[in-house]
């Protein structure tokens, strides 16, 4: 998802008070259960995207949902968020946060997509050979897509590395339609 300048401001900024008040992680946890929450409890999400609710009310539901373990920290900032009508972009500012996490800690997210389940040491080769060529540490999750028949597409970062039969193919099928039969 593409983050907007608005949250990646706001996640730069949150990002800089974790990272001198030593609070990255439980910071990074708390957005990450407060963007679930969001994107799987649509009444919670209407409740905070709605205007007429008081800024106070949102924050103190939040204390009475985490029982108050939330950190000083993420507790002023989702004040500051619905104090200045900010809360739609909590999604987008959690996601940023993680990308410049990732960033820091010199972590990327990479997909292997297979036609089947592969081996396990065939992921941990491959992840060996990404974090290599990455010079990264590399967090990596897999799919399954029957229709690709054979071969791997790996995604990282904005690159797709595309080594599956399907694509063979329609490369082949592409080459062949070129060649004329005399």
């Amino acid at each position: 998802m593409a983050v907007s300048p608005v949250a990646m401001r706001y996640a730069e900024a949150l990002f800089a008070s974790a990272k001198a008040g030593d609070e990255v992680q439980p910071t990074l946890q708390h957005l990450a259960l407060l963007r679930r929450l969001m994107q799987e409890q649509p009444l919670l999400r209407e409740f905070f995207l709605n205007p007429d609710v008081d800024p106070k009310d949102k924050v103190d539901l939040l204390d009475k949902v985490t029982r108050k373990s939330w950190t000083e920290l993420v507790r002023a900032f989702m004040r500051m968020l619905t104090a200045v009508y900010r809360a739609e972009l909590l999604i987008e500012i959690a996601e940023a946060f993680e990308s410049l996490v990732d960033k820091d800690e010199r972590r990327v997210h990479a997909v292997v997509r297979s036609a089947r389940k592969l081996p396990a040491e065939t992921v941990k080769r491959l992840k060996a050979v990404l974090e290599k060529r990455e010079g990264k540490t590399v967090l990596l999750s897999e799919e399954t897509d029957p229709s690709l028949l054979g071969g791997l597409q790996v995604f990282i970062e904005n690159r797709v590395i595309d080594g599956s039969v399907r694509r063979q193919l329609t490369e082949l099928r592409s080459k062949l339609r070129g060649v004329s039969v005399a």
